[in-house]
Parts: C-alpha cells; sequence; structure tokens
C-alpha cells in the first residue's frame, strides 16, 4: 500500500484505514459506512455533498479502490480473490539457471503450464542463450548442454513471448521466489 499514496499526507492516512477496514470486512462496503469510518460521519449527516466528494476523490486517486455501483467500494484486488477457481487462469513456472544468484548467474530454461478448471490451456517453453559458459555441474544437473544453449535465442528475444503467455494469470511453483528472483532480474 505504501507505493500508493501519494499527495498529503491526510490523503494516505484516509487511503490506508479505507484499505484497512475493507479488508477487516473481507467484501464490499457501502459509501456510508465508509463515510462514518473515515470521517466520523452519522448516516443523517452523510447526505451534506461534501463528505461523499472527498470520499470518491480519496479513493479514486489509488488503483488499489473500485466503486461497484453508486453506494458499494471495493478492493481491484477482490476480482481475482473473490472468483471461482475454476474461473482462475494459473500458470506452473520453472526455471532452470546456471547457479543460485540472480545477476551474476543467468536464466538457461523457461516453462510454463497453464491451467483453468482444472484443464491444460497452455504451454510455453525455451531454451535461453546466458551469453557465458555452462557450469558443468549445471550441466549435469539439468541436462542442458553447451551446444544447446548456444543455438537458444537470448532472454530479450524470449521475454516479451513469456510475458504474453502468463498474462493475467496466478504464478504458481515450487521456490517460486527464486524463479521470480530470476525473471525479475
Amino acid at each position: 500500500m505504501a507505493q500508493e499514496v501519494s499527495g498529503t499526507p491526510q490523503q494516505g492516512t484516509l487511503l490506508r484505514r479505507a484499505h484497512e477496514l475493507l479488508e477487516s470486512i473481507g467484501q464490499p462496503v457501502s459509501e456510508d459506512l465508509l463515510l462514518q469510518h473515515l470521517f466520523g460521519v452519522s448516516e443523517g449527516t452523510s447526505h451534506n455533498v461534501i463528505w461523499p466528494t472527498l470520499l470518491r476523490r480519496t479513493l479514486t486517486s489509488s488503483s488499489l479502490f473500485e466503486q461497484l455501483d453508486e453506494q458499494q467500494w471495493s478492493l481491484v484486488a477482490w476480482r481475482s480473490t473473490q472468483q471461482s477457481l475454476k474461473e482462475i487462469d494459473f500458470v506452473i513456472l520453472d526455471t532452470e539457471t546456471t547457479g543460485l544468484r540472480p545477476g551474476h548467474h543467468r536464466v538457461i530454461e523457461i516453462a510454463g503450464i497453464r491451467m483453468r478448471g482444472g484443464e491444460v490451456t497452455g504451454s510455453f517453453q525455451s531454451l535461453v542463450n546466458p551469453g557465458s559458459r555452462l557450469p558443468a555441474f549445471i550441466v549435469q544437473f539439468t541436462g542442458i548442454t553447451q551446444d544447446m544453449v548456444e543455438k537458444a535465442p537470448k532472454t530479450h528475444e524470449v521475454f516479451p513471448d513469456f510475458l504474453h503467455f502468463v498474462d493475467g494469470a496466478i504464478l504458481v511453483g515450487h521456490n517460486l521466489g527464486f524463479d521470480i528472483g530470476f525473471l525479475g532480474y
């Protein structure tokens, strides 16, 4: 939430408090409840146009919130978290690398299987030329040889297609933090 807070410190406090309220309730809330929580405005006085205007300006200044209708507010993140698992795309991700440290070591293979509702809807696999020699241990561990990666595309050639493949999906995998660390680098 810290990166979303902009403008005045008061606005940041209001956004944080609104987010905390929605998170604690776990479902969309009425504008009246937000007015009461953020400004102490009771239901009878909430019809004063200044309070709803201030609330709407504050919440629409952040990409975390969305107005569902004239009286309901929600968190944008709930679009995916409150869906049935059958409606969500998952990409099971795995990488192979030349070592354990992003930056110093490089990705040599990236692969993913896209699933929805328990069915495979797509797959992606590519070797990646790291631009360096593969350690003998990595060749033995992965079965990927120097000849294989020398003929493979470079990262900048593979990554746009991979990003398109995973777009909009929830990423899952064993030790996903490791893979994301390398892909992020």
